[in-house]
């Protein structure tokens, strides 16, 4: 058993060059020329198509500021198959000038990939612009190299004291070097942050402080998850049907987080969560010991019990799709997995998905969404 496996494995190696996605760009640059910042966001669309000979999924899409969102497609992309990956830019918090941003597309059996936009904003104060929430006009206001607001009839609202100045989330934000100042939209100031860092992230705010530290605030200020937490990673998972929710991570360990700021899992190193059909299962992947090439993906529910894990190549693709089941997709591949009765069983050459371990809702416990309670 053990040669065929290495004979199948060796097989595995020499085909992995034959049969593979590959996603085109038809442009992976966009130039905007010069900007003005009268409207909040710069929105560009990426055409591709998989020209590969097997399917491809996208991962995950990394930018280099959190001011950049990404819509792109959530399932495989079959051969010849064609999508689009939209990008939007906050560009009203950013300072005047030339700017270039990467956008790394990371996909299940490709190099990454990156997109890049660029253009330059201008500054002529007395700047007009709108607002976000509700597409009322303001003014920016320059002096000295300070900003200040004056509102839509032109009255000073906010007086030029701030390196920085913007409207998101029904609030102006003035910048100073160590503190943020929130307004409310008749210019009055509600709230002060001590950060050296700070953003709109997805519906609320991300803040940074002198000890490399990340926080959430809400759009009142009300601290969602408190520099306390001593989080050195915030980033946001988003599902149709349950919502907000977190990944953190700390020195000593990796969680999820509710839509509250609450931790409702923890684990001992990075893993990537499911929901689907009413149920959280948690993957981590590690490297085997039997060999450099082999990669092992193992599955959790929310309460830590391990459901199973699917051995193979590192392309090996292993996700759950939209019914709820764990399944693999590779060509020649080699995966073992056991059930609950704990018997192995192998899986060799596949041209199509297969269900190697099962379904989450029959898998995991029938007890309420961990996130709701």
């Amino acid at each position: 058993m053990k040669k065929i496996i290495i004979l199948l494995f060796l097989i595995m190696c020499i085909n992995k060059a034959y049969a593979q996605g590959q996603l085109k760009f038809n442009s992976t640059s966009i130039d905007f020329g010069t900007i003005d910042k009268s409207e909040p966001f710069l929105r560009a669309t990426f055409s591709f198509c998989n020209i590969g000979n097997a399917p491809i999924e996208i991962d995950k899409t990394v930018a280099s500021t959190s001011d950049i969102r990404t819509e792109y497609p959530k399932v495989y992309i079959q051969p010849n198959e064609k999508g689009e990956i939209k990008v939007e830019y906050f560009i009203q918090s950013s300072y005047p000038g030339r700017f270039r941003k990467t956008i790394k597309i990371i996909t299940s059996n490709q190099d990454a990939i990156n997109l890049q936009i660029a253009g330059n904003i201008s500054d002529n104060p007395p700047a007009k612009q709108k607002r976000l929430e509700d597409g009322i006009t303001w003014y920016r206001i320059y002096n000295e190299g300070k900003y200040g607001a004056l509102n839509s009839e032109e009255r000073q609202i906010i007086k030029p004291d701030y390196i920085s100045l913007f409207y998101s989330l029904d609030n102006f934000v003035g910048i100073k070097k160590d503190s943020v100042f929130l307004f409310n939209s008749e210019g009055k100031q509600f709230r002060d942050i001590k950060c050296t860092y700070f953003e709109e992230f997805h519906g609320v705010y991300k803040a940074q402080n002198n000890n490399k530290y990340f926080a959430l605030f809400d759009k009142k200020g009300k601290s969602l998850i408190p520099f306390e937490r001593m989080y050195l990673l915030i980033d946001k998972e988003e599902h149709k049907d349950l919502g907000n929710y977190y990944y953190v991570k700390t020195n000593n360990y990796w969680a999820l987080c509710n839509s509250s700021g609450d931790e409702v899992f923890r684990f001992n190193k990075p893993f990537k969560p499911y929901y689907k059909k009413e149920r959280f299962v948690i993957r981590t992947s590690d490297e085997s010991q039997e060999g450099e090439h082999i990669i092992v993906h193992t599955f959790y529910d929310i309460n830590g019990k391990n459901l199973g894990y699917v051995k193979g190549d590192k392309s090996l693709i292993v996700t759950v799709d939209d019914n709820g089941d764990i399944i693999y997709y590779d060509v020649l591949s080699i995966a073992l997995f056991y059930s609950d009765s704990n018997k192995y069983k192998e899986i060799t050459g596949s041209d199509s998905p297969i269900k190697v371990i099962g379904n989450i809702q029959q898998l995991t416990t029938t007890s309420k969404n961990p996130l709701e309670e």
